[in-house]
């Protein structure tokens, strides 16, 4: 009589899938709530209240922006206006707490 062998690959590739997920979530709240810290010049918070980030589960990537027309200005600069770069500091300055948040979702902690 043989040995059964009982595979278990696909339960363990949908939890990483999912731990994954959930982490992509956390980091796109947190890189929101970074990136409105980060927006400083703020009229009317039209800008800072449409930050919002956005989970392409497929591809394991989250984004985090707006449609906001003017953004485009406050984040890179325009004449007379210094850059502030309010996204690309939200995602870049926290690359180790991102990290963390990836690797406890994985260790089943989120």
């Amino acid at each position: 009589m043989g040995i059964q062998i009982n595979s278990h690959r696909i339960e363990v590739e949908e939890g990483v899938d999912e731990a994954i997920r959930r982490s992509l979530i956390m980091i796109g709240m947190k890189a929101e709530d970074y990136a409105k810290q980060y927006e400083y010049r703020v009229d009317t918070g039209r800008l800072r209240n449409s930050i919002t980030s956005e989970v392409n589960k497929d591809a394991q990537e989250v984004y985090i922006g707006t449609t906001v027309e003017y953004a485009p200005y406050i984040e890179f600069g325009a004449r007379g206006l210094e850059p502030v770069n309010f996204l690309r500091k939200s995602g870049e300055n926290h690359m180790d707490e991102y990290r963390n948040i990836v690797r406890d979702a994985l260790d089943g902690k989120l």
